[in-house]
């Protein structure tokens, strides 16, 4: 189920990087459309590693291994360090459309996690009803 939501999680932010890169080249909003994309980019690269950190997580619970963390630190220092770039080329990037990107990409896979979860338990019910 995790798979199904990250997949999909990718193919909806790359569509939408395409949109803001289109905003971004055509339109008078080019520091909201870049600070949009640099969010946008990286909630795509942190989400991704949490969905690998996780798959691994549970492989290791599995076989009964200790686990260290989720990378969660790791995951604090990328959103530090565009916070940094975009504090250094605050002219040509909106911190707000970073931190409103961030948020986007998260709130996403939140909403795709709880489609795809009530789906895959809608459809465990209708198994176990045998229609």
């Amino acid at each position: 189920m995790m798979e199904i939501a990250v997949k999909s999680f990718k193919k909806q932010m790359l569509y939408l990087l395409a949109l803001l890169v289109l905003g971004w080249g055509f339109t008078s909003y080019s520091s909201q459309f870049l600070g949009l994309i640099m969010g946008i980019s990286f909630s795509l690269f942190s989400i991704n590693y949490l969905a690998r950190k996780v798959t691994n997580f549970g492989e290791k619970v599995v076989k009964n291994i200790r686990v260290k963390s989720l990378g969660m630190l790791s995951r604090f220092s990328g959103a530090a360090l565009i916070a940094l770039v975009a504090a250094k080329y605050e002219t040509h990037i909106s911190s707000m459309a970073l931190l409103l990107g961030i948020v986007i990409g998260y709130s996403i896979i939140v909403i795709n996690l709880v489609y795809y979860n009530f789906i895959h338990s809608s459809e465990s019910e209708v198994n176990k009803d045998g229609t």
